[in-house]
């Protein structure tokens, strides 16, 4: 697929969130979910499906947009019936904005077509608005769209010059593969992040994704996954979540699994908590 092809110049068409009228419910059974403490965005490209937010399940068309706030179910991954897709995601974590294409081929199957860091300014300007928007009495579609189109389309913008810019990058290179990875790990929490599910994300055999991820990371893909799994649970259980909630989340077995995990990491949780509580308060 050629990136200097793909033309975000329309804009965005629809904005969904938690504030939009409650669509398509008995459908949910049928998705995975995810919670968490950073907001997402996700911009439909191209192809038609459907997606699950806030316990409803909207029609994911070109041109529109889905909001997701701090801890909104929503759905997790892709489903078998999702085929021939582009999405592009916006990522907000830590005073980060990142962004990445994925192409959803077959059942599901994706691959990253690169990523991209936002400038700080338009990140201030989201989040301000998104801000704002969390302090009006009453939500509207319209109020959605005053608050939140015109950042919305800034980010469209500064992501087609961006591409535009790296037509000269080699997307494959070892490095932007070894990004690419890492980001995927933080956005799903290290659930289903195999040896498996990851080599088909990457393009790269196991093996030489292992040696070249703990070359490139400094550490292994597994003390990564934990260390993500560190920051997750931390604000978790300060957020009250259940053993439960979490362990489903991080795609653990089961609780008991999760638990006998925790003991191990008991005091890097604890640690993780006390930055927390230095930038916030529960």
């Amino acid at each position: 697929m050629d990136l200097q092809q793909i033309n975000l110049r329309n804009g965005v068409s629809k904005i969904i969130s938690q504030h939009s009228p409650a669509a398509g419910a008995d459908d949910v059974r049928n998705f995975l979910f995810s919670t968490h403490a950073e907001r997402e965005i996700l911009y439909i490209l191209g192809g038609n499906s459907r997606y699950m937010l806030n316990r409803s399940v909207y029609d994911a068309l070109p041109g529109t947009v889905f909001l997701i706030d701090h801890w909104i179910p929503h759905a997790f991954g892709y489903r078998k019936e999702d085929h021939d897709l582009l999405h592009l995601w916006f990522h907000l974590h830590r005073r980060k904005l990142t962004c990445t294409l994925l192409q959803i081929g077959q059942s599901g199957t994706f691959q990253s077509c690169g990523l991209i860091t936002m400038p700080m300014e338009i990140m201030d300007l989201l989040i301000r608005r998104w801000k704002l928007l969390e302090n009006e009495p009453h939500v509207t579609e319209t109020i959605i769209e005053e608050y939140m189109l015109t950042p919305l389309n800034l980010l469209l913008d500064e992501f087609q010059l961006q591409k535009h810019h790296r037509q000269q990058v080699d997307s494959n290179s070892i490095k932007t593969v070894i990004e690419s990875v890492k980001h995927h790990i933080r956005m799903c929490k290290g659930r289903d992040c195999s040896l498996d599910k990851l080599e088909q994300i990457s393009g790269f055999n196991r093996y030489y994704l292992a040696h070249s991820f703990r070359k490139h990371a400094e550490c292994t893909i597994g003390a990564y996954i934990d260390r993500i799994r560190v920051e997750y649970s931390a604000e978790a259980i300060l957020r009250g979540l259940t053993q439960k909630e979490i362990a489903f989340e991080l795609g653990f077995v089961s609780p008991a699994n999760y638990w006998t995990w925790l003991r191990k990491h008991r005091d890097q949780v604890t640690q993780e908590q006390e930055q927390i509580r230095k930038q916030k308060k529960y």
